[in-house]
């Protein structure tokens, strides 16, 4: 056997391949956060101190895939489980059940979550755009809570992080519960934050994209976002609406969204939201929400951000008179190798005629650790 010309051979061959089959791109991550803090919880009637699972952005795995089929299309999925103990949004002020208090983990010895919250393949085109198949956010999802939040490890845009602390009533005795819960008169107006859906992103045009999706439950949805620079200001907008057309309580929900960042690293973000509710005689909901933020690189470790917020929805109850408000300031720092702290401060003050809640008062410290 003649070796050179063999190996000519070989190369020859193995070179018209490469030429026949390009090759693929392909990246496949595997990652995840642990997000915990102490908190501790003051309702007016009782108060407690506990280690807890940061509902802003909860402990999770995920797996993440990309790869080039051309230099036209990439393919892409994910697969993403939350594994959070003891969520700060399902525990209590007190150690025991037996008081009737309202948060479904009191003891805080359980309330274990494992569960699936993002699973979907993705094909994207430069020119035609994205379609998204499986469970992931809605197209509405993200009207809410987009802008700038230097402290978002825990000054939170969108939701009420003590969904399940129980209200005191400020002329009732200590340890006794009003049956009425923090999370009744607070909530984010945008899409469920994921469902088994079909969806499709336009490419960019201008920084601007439209979204479109619709769900198992027979909710559609429609977003649109900008994103974009003028000089030394970075602009961040999102504009959702979701037709609930299928629901048997609400006709649909609207909310937008977003904000502005200096390259001085000041920036002011806010949001609106809406519903309108299909039970007749009842009040639609709607709330607005105000953050004013500062980051720099103060210290060589990471970033230090800065954050105050404002937050105020009215009647989620549908009962004319309800409101719920939070005030919010927190700090956090980047400390280097995925690993960042934060510490900041909650008052609660909810109103409902006739009855006078005591105010609650969130005091939280934790660690972030991304890898």
């Amino acid at each position: 056997m003649n070796i050179k010309t063999t190996l000519k051979t070989t190369v020859a061959a193995a070179a018209l391949f490469a030429v026949a089959s390009p090759a693929v791109a392909a990246d496949l991550t595997f990652s995840g956060q642990v997000n915990k803090a102490f908190a501790y919880i003051d309702n007016g009637g009782a108060a407690r101190g506990q280690v807890v699972d940061n509902d802003i952005s909860r402990s999770r795995l995920y797996a993440k895939y990309s790869g080039a089929v051309n230099e036209a299309v990439t393919v892409s999925g994910r697969f993403e489980m939350m594994i959070a103990d003891n969520k700060l949004s399902s525990t209590g002020v007190v150690n025991s059940a037996a008081t009737g208090e309202a948060g479904t983990d009191v003891d805080g010895g359980g309330d274990d979550t494992i569960a699936l919250t993002e699973q979907w393949i993705a094909i994207e085109h430069k020119q035609l755009g994205k379609f998204q198949i499986g469970k992931l956010e809605e197209a509405s999802d993200r009207a809410w809570n987009t802008g700038p939040n230097p402290a978002g490890n825990i000054v939170d845009a969108g939701s009420a992080l003590l969904g399940s602390v129980d209200l005191h009533v400020s002329s009732a005795t200590d340890n006794t519960f009003s049956g009425s819960t923090v999370g009744q008169f607070f909530q984010a107006f945008e899409g469920s934050g994921g469902a088994n859906m079909v969806g499709y992103v336009t490419p960019s045009l201008g920084g601007a994209k439209l979204l479109v999706s619709y769900a198992n439950d027979g909710d559609a949805d429609i977003g649109l976002s900008y994103g974009g620079k003028f000089g030394g200001f970075a602009v961040d907008l999102y504009t959702g609406y979701k037709n609930s057309s299928a629901s048997t309580t609400l006709d649909y929900t609207w909310g937008i969204s977003g904000g502005v960042t200096h390259d001085s690293g000041f920036s002011v973000a806010g949001g609106y939201g809406t519903e309108d509710s299909k039970a007749s005689g009842t009040n639609d909901a709607d709330g607005y929400w105000v953050i004013l933020g500062y980051e720099a690189n103060l210290i060589s470790a990471g970033a230090t951000g800065i954050a105050f917020q404002y937050l105020k929805v009215d009647e989620v109850t549908g009962t004319t008179g309800d409101e719920g408000k939070a005030y919010s300031f927190g700090v956090q720092q980047g400390m280097g190798a995925g690993l960042s702290a934060y510490a900041g401060y909650t008052l609660i003050q909810v109103d409902r005629t006739s009855t006078n809640f005591d105010d609650v008062s969130l005091l939280m410290a934790g660690m972030r650790l991304n890898f």
